[in-house]
């Protein structure tokens, strides 16, 4: 009987995006369990609309109206900071056990060819790192980071937990 080789396309590709998706539901189911999402919603939107409104101020030139929100400035930076410390502190649960994980997978993958990608791209720690076939290949950091941040948005959306 012949092993199965984790480290192989296409089963390192579905393994790594099963990962993704795994860490990121713990991850949001934690931030919903620990997080007042409804009044860090209730936040974001005074603060966007508090933004508008200082950046139709100083358009404007209304002296007057710059002062009165830089006054109430101050107000909505602190409520804005404990709403993002609150996430942060959500963060503290899985964040140590994620990266020891990290690492350890990094370990089985690291340097090696996991996913293909048709197009070359490079965008810092995301890049392709050697064609392979006439596709582009992609190693366990650059696929985790897309599989991660695509299947986030997805997750955090569905679950509501998104800022």
């Amino acid at each position: 009987m012949m092993a199965l080789d984790v480290t192989q396309i296409p089963i390192s590709t579905l393994l790594i995006l099963l990962i993704a998706v795994m860490l990121n539901l713990i991850s949001n189911f934690v931030i919903k369990k620990k997080v007042n999402l409804e009044y860090a919603r209730e936040v974001q939107t005074a603060y966007n609309a508090f933004q508008r409104e200082f950046r139709e101020a100083l358009k404007s030139g209304n002296l007057e109206k710059i002062e009165k929100l830089k006054k109430k400035e101050k107000q909505m930076r602190e409520m804005m900071m404990k709403v993002n410390n609150e996430r942060m502190k959500a963060s503290l649960y899985f964040f140590i056990p994620f990266i020891i994980l990290f690492i350890a997978i990094n370990s089985i993958f690291g340097g090696k060819i996991v996913a293909l990608s048709p197009f070359q791209f490079n965008l810092w720690f995301v890049k392709t790192i050697a064609p392979v076939d006439g596709l582009f290949g992609l190693d366990f950091i650059s696929w985790y980071i897309l599989t991660s941040i695509s299947s986030n948005l997805i997750i955090s959306k569905l679950m509501g937990t998104s800022p």
